[in-house]
């Protein structure tokens, strides 16, 4: 598997990337057909109203469609990079899980002509 995680902002983290390395380890586990996982991460900009959280971005590239997890698909975000990572995560699994769903019971369901 190809990881790329990209720092905007701030200064890399040899923790954090670590972090990152471990869940998408842990995401292939359980996806194996996973080509490449690209992971973004921002800071928060102070300038802006909402500004105060961090931003975690991850593109998934598998066959059959790319998945991207973007900060619009959570509803509330994190002033800990590390939980902010976890729940990117945590949406990439869940959506990665019901895409399976989906193809399998696409599978079994019989063709109408």
């Amino acid at each position: 598997m190809n990881l790329q995680v990209t720092f905007r902002d701030f200064p890399p983290s040899d923790s954090v990337r670590t972090h990152v390395e471990n869940r998408a380890k842990k995401l292939v586990e359980h996806a194996e057909r996973i080509i490449a996982i690209k992971v973004a991460l921002e800071a928060p900009h102070h300038h802006h109203k909402h500004g105060n959280a961090f931003r975690v971005r991850i593109e998934i590239i598998a066959p059959g469609g790319d998945l991207v997890i973007s900060p619009r698909d959570s509803a509330q975000g994190h002033t800990d990079l590390h939980a902010a990572v976890d729940d990117a995560f945590a949406d990439a699994e869940r959506r990665l899980r019901d895409r399976a769903g989906h193809r399998r019971s696409e599978a079994k369901s019989p063709a109408s002509d």
